[in-house]
């Protein structure tokens, strides 16, 4: 790689004209499918984990005017569901009044019908032409035990679900459940709207492309094969060979998905493993496959179901987990990035700082001439990105700030 076969980083603002919501707004679009779904303990829950993250931060939002990312809203519901197992739990005496009252014993609408459903499967009557032949007397005492049977077993459910003590399983359903909503939004079915990645993709039909993307969704993969192009994520090398293979100079993309992907799920190793120890590893499905299992209703693909399949992470601060391709995935992003000379990014807000530490370092290194070139939405200033501001002071005269729009950012990369 080199100046004339850039490196490519896209973030939630390149998928933006295909249809998937920004951050800010997916955190409102997830609100709406809590209250359609009749989930109103987990819209309850989302609000008032935006409404402490907003009062944190002293703003709506830093960057879009929007309400809190999204994904820093699932960073702390997965801090929250697994806050008595933290290390500092020892030392807090009590949590925000408001996190204990959320998971104060009630009982919500979906909790009620699922009580309900039971019941109700509890419940036989006898039939058949012996049964017709017993007493009225004997027929209303068989009703009256099976009804008196289905009641007892509501009242037994019940009961225990009140008297459960807070334990963090709302913040982990909430997150279970947003991450199956994820999946939803973010599974794209027609090529047709991504024709704005033409550009960009078509490079693929005579060089490598090496294209790094911090989001969840299926746009590059879909268009490619609409296109002809190939296109591959690397993750069949990583399984099988237990790391990713080096790039090669064969034409076609290289898409290099840092957050995982809405076509990635986890799965079982097929050797046995020593007790105690879970070493799960990612299959990438096809999108009729994925589609399938989204396309269900929510009683038979609950999204807490899909949402504890997916394999990916969230950005923020997130810590990097060992477990699964996403270390790996970092390194050959950095890797690719000592080879090459020029970045090209579209649609990052510069909020994840792994990734931000990768670019900082690129760009200081001693010796090189990087460019680093920023596509951002036509509204956004330079000045509303601290990270940007921050590469201007230290490594003047290399960052080249284009407030032009993803569609037009596509066409500039390809020039």
């Amino acid at each position: 790689m080199n100046k004339r076969n850039p490196l490519f980083l896209l973030g939630a603002g390149a998928s933006k004209p295909a249809g998937v919501p920004l951050a800010g707004e997916m955190t409102l679009e997830m609100i709406r499918r809590c209250d359609a779904n009749r989930r109103s303990e987990l819209g309850k829950t989302i609000r008032a984990i935006e409404g402490a993250l907003r009062m944190q931060s002293g703003v709506v939002d830093s960057f879009h005017g929007e309400a809190v990312n999204i994904e820093s809203i699932l960073n702390a519901a997965e801090m929250l569901g697994d806050r008595f197992s933290l290390e500092l739990a020892p030392f807090v005496a009590a949590w925000h009044p408001i996190i204990e009252a959320l998971e104060a014993t009630r009982l919500s609408s979906f909790e009620a019908e699922s009580i309900g459903r039971r019941a109700g499967g509890r419940l036989h009557f006898p039939s058949g032409p012996r049964v017709a032949q017993r007493s009225q007397h004997s027929n209303e005492s068989d009703i009256r035990s099976t009804f008196s049977n289905a009641l007892a077993g509501a009242l037994l459910d019940l009961s225990s679900r009140l008297q459960r003590r807070p334990d963090g399983s709302l913040f982990r359903t909430l997150k279970a459940f947003l991450t199956g909503e994820l999946a939803r939004i973010t599974l794209l079915n027609d090529p047709l709207p991504l024709a704005y990645l033409d550009s960009l993709l078509e490079l693929g039909r005579s060089r490598p492309v090496h294209i790094a993307t911090l989001n969840y969704d299926n746009s590059i993969e879909l268009r490619a094969q609409a296109l002809g192009i190939p296109c591959s994520t690397g993750i069949a090398d990583w399984v099988n060979n237990a790391s990713f293979a080096a790039p090669q100079n064969e034409p076609g993309i290289d898409l290099i998905k840092l957050h995982g992907s809405v076509r990635w799920l986890w799965a079982k190793p097929k050797s046995d493993l020593p007790a105690g120890f879970e070493d799960r590893i990612v299959t990438e499905v096809g999108d009729d496959v994925m589609k399938a299992s989204l396309d269900g209703t929510p009683l038979v693909f609950p999204s807490e179901t899909i949402g504890n399949q997916m394999a990916v992470i969230f950005g923020g601060r997130n810590k990097l987990t060992a477990e699964g391709p996403f270390l790996d995935l970092l390194i050959k992003f950095k890797a690719l990035l000592v080879q090459t000379d020029e970045l090209i990014v579209v649609g990052y807000s510069f909020r994840d700082p792994h990734v931000n530490h990768c670019i900082l370092r690129w760009l200081g290194a001693t010796g090189r001439k990087s460019r680093l070139i920023v596509v951002e939405h036509t509204e956004v200033a330079l000045d509303d990105v601290a990270f940007l501001k921050l590469i201007q002071k230290t490594t003047p005269g290399q960052l080249d700030f284009q407030p032009i729009g993803a569609e037009a950012g596509m066409r500039l990369s390809a020039n």
